[in-house]
């Protein structure tokens, strides 16, 4: 979905962000090596599930959360659906997980998908505040509520599985009473298979500077049971492996100019942003940061979002609507939602990192609004959307050495 900077900044919550230091054992490793896959792997297009106009099993309206199973099967989550579609590993459909509800294995929002070490599938619903257990087949197992009282606040999401069977949430820490609402807190939950809270994990809340290109302070957990922490204007990722132990990974990067245009827009949207939200901007700068996100697939291969050169972009039908929709949501006016309007993209590029700090290489996805929701060995599985907003859940084949 197309960027909608006006009407969505003043609802921004730093969720899963923070920061807790290095530790005084911080070993730092660099990852400027000749890398594994070779200079721009290219994507193989396997698999394409998703239609503008077809059978309504291939028909998604958002999709929502996304796990490819060990057999290759593929889960799909559909909030308009409010139900799970299972494909075979060839995209064929295999049937539906639940349907709209609030009884056991039934969903309103089948966010997030994760595959479990036995095979089994968990899904965490934000909106029943609900993780709901299945075999591989579909078969409901059971469900519980992770802890949402006055000491964790609102349980936020970004579930997690560990090797052990065990699941981590996000919960939202409220801030103390006459603090400001951006002083909320993240705190991470280790939960048993019953539900039961083993151990939490406070992270203190981070203001980003800056609205549009931000710098910000990014922590993600890795399923390997650590967490990673890094700021977007120094290209240096700290993994915190233990007590008293850490690893920095740096890299070298290149800067990548701002278009003059881009840059004017930009500022634009600085002034716009801060007048809504009342945030203090930034002035932008003639080159862009190092990087602007960071993902951690099941491996634990750290997949660094970079800033690329800009490209201007016409928006399409299905992207106005969607701009104008989110706009009318947050109450904010056409004149400011038009004003709001980014008109500037980027290329989808990763640079993929092993946790030790072997530089496998920079992956530029197809589709410019291609979110990545699995990678497993050579495999990456995406959502990409049409131009009239239509979704498709594709799996991509990294081809290590090949031409780009």
């Amino acid at each position: 979905m197309r960027r909608i900077v006006a009407g969505l900044a003043c609802a921004t919550l730093a969720s899963g962000t923070g920061s807790r230091g290095a530790s005084a054992q911080d070993r730092t490793v660099r990852a400027d090596g000749p890398p594994v896959w070779g200079e721009m792997p290219a994507l193989v297009e396997e698999v394409r599930i998703g239609l503008l106009e077809g059978p309504p099993e291939y028909l998604f309206g958002q999709v929502s959360g996304l796990a490819a199973l060990a057999d290759g099967s593929i889960w799909v989550g559909d909030d308009h659906l409010h139900a799970i579609r299972r494909y075979a590993a060839d995209g064929a459909y295999q049937g539906q997980v639940g349907r709209e509800g609030e009884g056991p294995g039934e969903f309103d929002t089948p966010t997030t998908i994760r595959v479990l070490s036995d095979g089994s599938v968990a899904v965490f619903d934000p909106r029943l505040r609900r993780i709901s257990h299945f075999e591989a087949d579909g078969t409901f197992l059971d469900s519980f509520a992770p802890p949402t009282n006055g000491i964790y606040g609102g349980v936020v999401g970004d579930l997690g599985v560990d090797g052990e069977g065990r699941f981590t949430v996000a919960a939202m820490k409220p801030p103390a009473p006459g603090q400001p609402r951006t002083a909320m807190s993240v705190v991470w939950l280790l939960l048993d298979r019953a539900g039961a809270v083993l151990d939490t994990l406070r992270l203190e809340p981070t203001e980003p500077v800056g609205s549009s290109d931000p710098i910000r302070t990014l922590t993600r957990r890795s399923p390997l049971g650590y967490l990673v922490t890094g700021r977007t204007d120094r290209y240096a990722l700290t993994l915190e492996l233990g007590p008293g132990e850490a690893r920095t990974i740096e890299r070298a990067w290149e800067p990548v100019r701002y278009a003059s245009e881009e840059r004017a827009e930009r500022e634009r949207l600085e002034e716009v942003i801060e007048g809504r939200s009342g945030r203090p901007g930034r002035d932008i700068p003639r080159t862009k940061l190092p990087w602007k996100d960071l993902w951690i697939d099941g491996a634990g291969r750290l997949w660094v979002r970079m800033y690329a050169e800009g490209y201007r972009h016409e928006e399409t039908p299905g992207e106005e609507a969607s701009r104008r929709e989110a706009c009318a949501f947050f109450g904010a006016s056409d004149e400011e939602c038009d004003r709001g309007v980014d008109a500037w993209r980027e290329p989808v590029v990763f640079e993929v990192i092993e946790p030790d700090g072997r530089y496998l290489g920079r992956v530029r996805l197809p589709a410019a609004d291609a979110v990545p929701k699995q990678a497993e060995g050579a495999h990456l599985w995406v959502v990409e959307e049409g131009d009239f907003g239509e979704q498709s859940v594709v799996r991509y084949r990294i081809d290590a050495g090949g031409p780009r």
